[in-house]
């Protein structure tokens, strides 16, 4: 799986969403630690790959590590955002991970500029993550207060939605998307099991009735890695709901 999926994902969560609010999920701590131990991982080879930066000649820059980086920051801090409006008891580890990125992120983008290593490529894709998960978050406004986890808080704002999008629109959306981040997302990086992991776990911490009214979602629900449906959705009273 590579970061332009888990993009795809945080625009099909930000779009589900309504779901959460209906009914705030327990903690799934058995997805919740599956999340943490592959995105902590994810971050430690990214460090490893990029801190022999200036003291080995041989050493060669890979795009695709820098681009999957960049854009697998929205699924970062949708996930954020989500844990904020439905995953109340989850929202710290997310937050936790959401401040992680970024550091570990500004980081290396500083060390690639001062390597002069930093291409222009990275810029127009760092902006338009930016851009984009602002407008993502921006649909969660009407849920909750999640200006803080974008790039920009006013832009944010400027991008908050009176309501949930209808179909096309939010398919456009996802296409564009799509089209504006394509660069090197077909080249591996080594972090595809890692990415897997991170998609599959957090939609195992979802509410059943979200995951099943996405075909996206349940097809990584049902992956063989998933890690078990949130407790709440087990409940009785679950249930009873759904009778």
């Amino acid at each position: 799986m590579n970061a332009l999926d888990l993009a795809c994902l945080g625009h099909t969560l930000v779009h589900g969403a309504s779901f959460l609010a209906l009914d705030p999920c327990l903690p799934n701590k058995a997805a919740l630690s599956v999340h943490l131990d592959a995105s902590r991982r994810r971050m430690d080879f990214w460090s490893r790959r990029f801190q022999s930066i200036g003291r080995a000649p041989a050493w060669r820059l890979s795009p695709a590590i820098v681009q999957e980086m960049l854009v697998s920051e929205i699924l970062v801090r949708v996930n954020a955002a989500i844990a904020r409006i439905g995953l109340p008891a989850s929202s710290p580890l997310f937050e936790h991970l959401h401040s992680g990125h970024a550091m570990l992120r500004h980081q290396i983008q500083q060390l690639l500029r001062d390597n002069h290593l930093w291409l222009n490529q990275f810029d127009m894709t760092a902006e338009r993550c930016c851009r984009w998960t602002d407008l993502l978050l921006g649909q969660l406004l009407p849920l909750a207060d999640v200006r803080d986890l974008g790039f920009d808080p006013s832009r944010v704002s400027d991008y908050a939605s009176d309501g949930v999008l209808d179909p096309l629109a939010a398919s456009l959306m996802r296409d564009s998307m799509l089209q504006s981040l394509q660069g090197s997302e077909n080249l591996e990086t080594g972090c595809e099991s890692l990415n897997e992991q991170i998609a599959c776990s957090t939609v195992s911490c979802l509410p059943a009735q979200m995951v099943f009214a996405s075909e996206e979602l349940e097809q990584l629900w049902q992956h063989p890695i998933q890690v078990s449906m949130t407790a709440a959705d087990r409940s009785p009273h679950y249930h009873h709901r759904q009778n």
